[in-house]
């Protein structure tokens, strides 16, 4: 019999994989990263979090093909169709975040993606003030 946390393992790759975003759900779930970019299968992910700016990650994809079925499954999860009649997509996934995708061979030398992940909880303009983005007489223009 399976140990409880081999059971854990399993569900968890099965809950990510076909659920989930595949090899980025991590980073889709940590709410301090606000891009994850990927330029083709053998260079890293990059992201740039919030605090620590951009970082490489130890994320990559084995082989062209396998980052072709992921753009194209980040495509479909949006509600977009990408081929090599319409390689570039911009969409918006279930969690609001922004897609930007490209597919290989038709506009750049392998596939490609971007995601732009948005704030929970937004700026509001008493954030604004105190990190002095703007002044109280900018702020009193925008509210009238």
């Amino acid at each position: 019999s399976l140990r409880e946390q081999s059971k854990d393992t399993i569900y968890y790759h099965i809950f990510r994989d076909f659920l989930g975003y595949g090899r980025i759900d991590i980073l889709m779930h940590d709410d301090g990263i606000e891009d994850i970019s990927c330029d083709g299968p053998k260079p890293p992910i990059f992201i740039h979090h919030r605090k620590y700016e951009a970082i490489e990650t130890n994320i990559y994809f084995d082989s062209e093909e396998e980052l072709n079925s992921f753009v194209v499954r980040l495509c479909q999860v949006s509600g977009k169709q990408i081929s090599i009649f319409s390689p570039i997509v911009d969409g918006k996934l279930p969690d609001g975040s922004r897609l930007q995708s490209t597919l290989s061979r038709t506009v750049t030398k392998s596939s490609t993606f971007t995601i732009r992940k948005f704030k929970e909880n937004p700026l509001t303009p008493i954030d604004l003030l105190k990190f002095k983005s703007f002044s109280v007489e900018m702020a009193a223009y925008f509210w009238m």
